[in-house]
């Protein structure tokens, strides 16, 4: 059976809301797996009225999703070329950012409680070894779908 469920998880979490430029609303379902590893940002409270909407695909495991949602927002915000309404290269730095902050001591250990926080207890079990340089992000990730209205 591997990550799969035998039966889908079909229970929805649903969420809606406005702004100024749009309405929106947001529903995640588990499906097949046998935990849900997605993410997702709705935000329209950015500076000068930008509103951003988000997707992380989790893939092989839901620490990434996580991380990237705690933090994808306050970096794009703080990015020079955000606040230069350079949009496209914004998203383009953040999502370096994103990356490189993985590998930095304080985000390896976030991802690590993140693992443990969502029912990992050992999240170098299957096949990271007793390797604690590891990190959970090392073999998991996420597919991430960014849009920013202006």
């Amino acid at each position: 059976m591997g990550p799969y469920l035998g039966t889908p998880n079909t229970e929805k979490e649903s969420e809606n809301g406005n702004a100024d430029v749009c309405k929106w609303g947001a529903t995640s379902m588990q499906g097949w797996r046998k935990s849900q590893e997605d993410a997702h940002i709705a935000r329209t409270d950015l500076p000068d009225g930008v509103c951003c909407f988000a997707v992380f695909d989790g893939h092989g495991g839901k620490e990434v999703s996580i991380w990237v949602k705690e933090k994808f927002i306050n970096e794009l915000v703080s990015l020079e070329e955000f606040k230069a309404r350079r949009y496209g290269e914004a998203l383009r730095t953040c999502f370096r950012r994103m990356d490189e902050m993985m590998l930095e001591p304080e985000g390896r250990a976030r991802l690590k409680a993140i693992s443990v926080e969502h029912g990992n207890p050992d999240p170098f079990a299957g096949g990271m070894g007793g390797d604690t340089s590891e990190t959970p992000a090392q073999h998991c990730g996420c597919t991430a779908t960014v849009i920013l209205i202006s």
